[in-house]
């Protein structure tokens, strides 16, 4: 079994905790009968013990991220294709800091006025959400600042961003699927590209007669 502590976009007081098994996430059924177990005081230990295995996951993650970029850029200077961009992330104090030192840094960028790095549950800055105002303000304003190329901000279990342009404007999110779409079409000709019901009919008609 495994527990993840997240917060993902949620205020402060609502960290919580995740429980997977070899099976996959636990279902409501499974966190009923956990949660009745907690309260009547369950003591019971596995027979036998099991040893817990620490595993650092994040440097793996963030090296497939890196080789990633690295193959799909296949730059002249192969190690450090995207130097000397200036990229400024912001992470909110989520957990999305690891990026600036593991994963641009080492591919060449100038990570210049980043902020928020170190992860902090109670959000000290602003809530890391990239559809929040205050945190697009945030974002947006240290872009400017810092004269960087680009701006990144995630939200607190990194699997949401926005993407800030170098005059401090966040790039529409039709826009960064319709560019996400050209690099896969281009990559892989003849595929299907699946969007939900919030993108544009405008997006629809670009995949569909543009990239076709």
């Amino acid at each position: 079994a495994a527990v993840m502590m997240t917060a993902s976009h949620l205020p402060p007081d609502r960290n919580g905790l995740k429980f997977f098994t070899a099976q996959g996430g636990t279902s409501n059924e499974d966190m009923i009968h956990i949660l009745a177990l907690a309260e009547d005081g369950c003591t019971k230990k596995a027979t036998p013990p099991k040893a817990a295995i620490q595993v650092d996951f994040l440097s793996k993650y963030a090296q497939q991220l890196v080789d990633l970029v690295r193959r799909g850029a296949n730059a002249q200077d192969y190690d450090h294709p995207l130097a000397p961009f200036r990229i400024l992330v912001d992470a909110g104090n989520g957990v999305g800091g690891f990026f600036v030192e593991q994963v641009l840094k080492p591919l060449g960028v100038d990570p210049i006025g980043s902020q928020f790095l170190e992860p902090d549950g109670r959000f000290p800055n602003h809530m890391p959400n990239p559809e929040d105002d205050d945190a697009l303000s945030s974002v947006s304003q240290a872009v400017t600042r810092n004269s960087a190329d680009l701006g990144i901000i995630f939200d607190t279990d990194c699997d949401r961003a926005a993407v800030i342009n170098r005059d401090g404007t966040p790039f529409a999110r039709n826009a960064l699927v319709a560019l996400m779409s050209a690099i896969v079409v281009e990559e892989h000709p003849g595929t299907t590209i699946v969007t939900d019901s919030i993108t544009s009919t405008g997006l629809k008609t670009y995949i569909e007669q543009e990239l076709g």
